[in-house]
């Protein structure tokens, strides 16, 4: 009888455990995907602002732009759930880390808030890899050959 009901209010159940997004619920972990997609989102802008306040001059400027645009433009499309955004961005997020990354230890020299800057700028891009890979993970999307 206690399967029967649980069989029965199965759908509520899992309706009511998290948010449904385009008839899929979000787990915990896809709740922290959004979060720190929105974040890394939030932080290119204000890597934009910074960008325009340093005044690197006007093709660097412009090409900081359309690569935060892009940015921003790819993780609004994850949060949307669109198909293949979340692999796009985090092809781009670890682009971003291997590129920045490297360089972090060599620009302490120049200023502290640099690297600084590409530190959050790199440990949040990690973040939205180590959740993905979790939500890959949690929602058994993962090959189960051995």
């Amino acid at each position: 009888m206690f399967r029967q009901a649980e069989n029965d209010l199965g759908p509520l159940f899992q309706a009511t455990s998290g948010q449904a997004v385009h008839g899929r619920v979000l787990r915990p972990a896809g709740h922290a995907l959004t979060i720190v997609t929105l974040s890394i989102c939030w932080w290119s802008l204000v890597e934009t602002v910074l960008d325009f306040v340093t005044g690197n001059g006007c093709t660097a400027f412009a090409a900081a732009i359309a690569a935060n645009l892009i940015v921003v433009t790819v993780g609004l499309a994850v949060v949307m759930n669109v198909r293949f955004a979340r692999e796009i961005f985090a092809f781009l997020c670890g682009v971003s880390i291997l590129a920045l990354g490297s360089g972090i230890p060599l620009a302490f020299s120049d200023s502290m808030w640099i690297p600084l800057i590409s530190l959050i700028d790199c440990g949040s891009k990690l973040a939205f890899l180590v959740f993905a890979c979790a939500l890959r993970h949690e929602d058994g999307w993962r090959s189960t050959s051995h």
